[in-house]
């Protein structure tokens, strides 16, 4: 030891240090390579999940939802459901006023009878046209047939003349002949020969006469018998019913086919449910999310007026039917429809079924965001159906992993 108290460096002896804090020295230099140890590790487990899930998306079960609305405007008259009711199929939802269809089918139904009562006056009249052009026919048809049976009868009498005449000359003819004997033998004057011959000659005469006139009679019969048939043979034109009441009939039935379309409207005013389902709330269209106040659109009230096509409620499958996927742009190549696919849930346990892609669209379309990775980065993809395996429960909207290759 020097003068001034201090210690020579022969003299210095290292202290020792305790075990416990040789250990914390050292656990904070092996911390950096613990860490960078970690993170090797992580890092080739994150590429081998990628490879190992190159052909893995989420995807969304779905089921069909339908938005129930009138085909026609009208006022709401009824909504027997409420939001979250179980509806069957077929089951009446809504109910839609109707009181413009039947005022317009009351004044369709006026004119169809207006239409008929005019159908049937115009067809009064046509008949008893017809029937009167058919009397006045018939009447001329019996008119020329009264002449020929006039002359027919005519033609009798002047043959029964001939023959009573005939034999009348006949026994002139034995008269004049015992006269002209009788004259010969001075037993009778001769004017009594001559009186009997101007009789016999007056008788010939006579039947000469008649049978010229019996002649000229069947010659006028047969005339008239040709014009009797000619007459029968060319009936009058009569009016057709058919084609002079067509008018009506086809005005009643354009009136008919308008009441029937009217009464189809009117069925459709009635909506019932598509399928088996729960009504949910309407879901809005782009652009109307922020126009509505909250609570609104959830259902249609009774008493508002809805247009054509504009939603009232809308119904959701109770179980999902398909699930909806998109593959990037790395999957597309290795995906077909009919390819096998491996669904798994997220649930705990996980369920695991085997199905097949029904359909894959041809286009890139921009994914749901709540599958975007980044929520504030547009992803991506082509969309593709799969179907639900058998005995596999999903609920709709629920997130699924779907994998192949």
């Amino acid at each position: 030891m020097s003068m001034f108290g201090r210690r020579d460096k022969s003299d210095v002896r290292p202290i020792p240090i305790p075990l416990g804090q040789r250990w914390r020295s050292s656990r904070y230099r092996l911390l950096p390579v613990a860490i960078f140890g970690v993170a090797v590790v992580l890092a080739f487990r994150m590429l081998g999940n990628h490879s190992s899930q190159a052909g893995a998306v989420m995807g969304i079960a779905r089921g069909r939802v339908f938005q129930v609305s009138a085909a026609y405007m009208g006022r709401i008259r009824n909504i027997p459901v409420r939001l979250f009711d179980r509806v069957s199929r077929d089951q009446v939802v809504a109910v839609v006023g109707d009181d413009l269809l039947a005022a317009q089918i009351a004044t369709v139904s006026g004119e169809i009878s207006r239409l008929r009562a005019e159908y049937e006056r115009e067809r009064g009249v046509l008949i008893a046209d017809v029937a009167n052009r058919r009397s006045e026919w018939v009447a001329e048809s019996r008119a020329f047939l009264g002449d020929v049976v006039q002359l027919k009868v005519k033609m009798l009498d002047l043959i029964t003349a001939i023959d009573e005449d005939r034999a009348l000359l006949k026994g002139l003819t034995l008269e004049m002949g015992n006269a002209a004997r009788l004259v010969r033998e001075k037993a009778l004057a001769a004017i009594e020969l001559e009186r009997t011959k101007a009789a016999h000659d007056a008788l010939v005469a006579k039947i000469r006469r008649n049978e010229q006139a019996f002649e000229d009679l069947e010659a006028e019969r047969k005339a008239a018998e040709a014009r009797t048939r000619d007459y029968r043979n060319h009936t009058p034109v009569l009016p057709s019913e058919k084609l002079d009441l067509e008018h009506l009939r086809k005005a009643i039935e354009v009136q008919e086919g308008l009441i029937r379309e009217l009464e189809t409207q009117r069925s459709e005013m009635v909506l019932r449910a598509p399928f088996d389902g729960i009504v949910i709330e309407v879901q809005p269209r782009a652009g109307d999310a922020v126009m509505r106040r909250p609570g609104e659109g959830i259902l249609r009230r009774e008493g508002e007026v809805v247009a054509s096509g504009e939603p009232i409620l809308a119904i959701a499958e109770t179980s999902p039917s398909e699930v909806i996927a998109y593959a990037g742009e790395h999957q597309m190549q290795d995906l077909t429809v009919g390819t096998v696919v491996q669904i798994r849930t997220r649930t705990r346990p996980a369920h695991t079924g085997s199905s097949r892609a029904v359909a894959v669209a041809p286009t890139v379309e921009r994914l749901p965001e709540r599958l975007w990775a980044n929520p504030q980065v547009p992803a991506w993809g082509r969309p593709f159906l799969v179907s639900i395996p058998p005995g596999m429960e999903l609920s709709p909207g629920e997130l699924v992993l779907v994998r192949w290759r």
